[in-house]
């Protein structure tokens, strides 16, 4: 990599490439120091990922690449946190690591497999992804296929939601699974993506849900709990009441509670012995939901 450096190479990775953990780059380290880099990373000719409409940036600063740039730089498509490990323990001059890391161009044609498709391969067959990893892979393999639904999953992603809760705020249900983005980096649009009048409603709602939720720290929506309980309240609604009759209401609550009253459930933990913490957060949003619906009645 150093005789790339001098040669006057520039290292980008891809924009849309798993999130950065920092769990993940002090085991990255820890191993270089010890055992040094044991298999070299593979790079692409960034042009090559900015020709499947890719968007690449400079590795360090995570600008887009300038015009001139393109030509001289090499995007990872794997090894992210090894090389984010590597300049963290360059830039601490740390007398353990010899400094060497090695790349290398794949071994396929880039007419025989595209750079989105050999991210997938090389995350997912050969490393497993955490689940928001794939929704971030689903949608940079096959932009051009994206429905709403997925644009609107990869928004909720963004926000740091987990996998389970994003598939419960966008579907209502646990239909959105790694299974559903892993065909769709194959190019496999499965029903439950596809755009319909019952997804763009489901959309709708959950975005009023979540408009009204917004004193609610982004901890305590990230998790399942929380869309779990929306969820409750529809199964368990007076069955003469509208799935609209129920939204209406639960946005009415969930607008009516004050940040101390979002802190103190957010902030609910389980007892030994006793309630789990999801069950313990559900007693407390079913007596305030309870109270409120009293009154909402009236």
């Amino acid at each position: 990599m150093n005789e790339l450096i001098e040669a006057g190479y520039k290292f980008a990775r891809l924009a849309s490439n798993r999130k950065f953990d920092k769990n993940a780059l002090t085991a990255k380290k820890k191993s270089l120091k010890s055992k040094g880099l044991l298999q070299p990373a593979i790079v692409v000719p960034a042009q090559w990922a900015i020709d499947e409409g890719l968007e690449v940036i400079d590795f360090v600063t995570e600008e887009p690449l300038e015009p001139n740039e393109v030509d001289m730089s090499l995007a990872f498509t794997d090894a992210n946190h090894r090389y984010k490990a590597h300049l963290a323990l360059k830039a601490e001059k740390n007398k353990e690591y010899d400094g060497k890391f090695y790349v290398m161009l794949p071994l396929t044609d880039k007419d025989t497999i595209s750079v989105a498709d050999m991210l997938a391969e090389m995350n997912i067959c050969t490393k497993i992804w955490s689940g928001t990893d794939y929704i971030r892979g689903a949608y940079m393999s096959h932009p051009e296929l994206a429905t709403d639904l997925l644009k609107y999953i990869v928004e909720l992603e963004k926000r740091g939601f987990s996998l389970p809760a994003i598939s419960k705020y966008a579907t209502f249900s646990d239909g959105i699974n790694k299974k559903v983005l892993t065909d769709f980096m194959q190019g496999i649009v499965a029903p439950i993506l596809e755009n319909s009048k019952k997804v763009e409603q489901n959309i709708a709602t959950s975005r009023k849900l979540l408009e009204a939720a917004k004193t609610f720290d982004t901890k305590f929506l990230a998790p399942r709990t929380f869309p779990d309980w929306i969820i409750n309240q529809y199964t368990t609604s007076d069955e003469n009441e509208t799935r609209s009759d129920v939204t209406n209401r639960l946005v009415a609550f969930l607008s009516s509670l004050s940040k101390e009253q979002t802190d103190d459930i957010g902030s609910t933990k389980g007892e030994k012995g006793g309630d789990s913490k999801e069950a313990a957060i559900f007693n407390k949003l079913n007596m305030l939901y309870t109270k409120f619906s009293e009154q909402y009645q009236k």
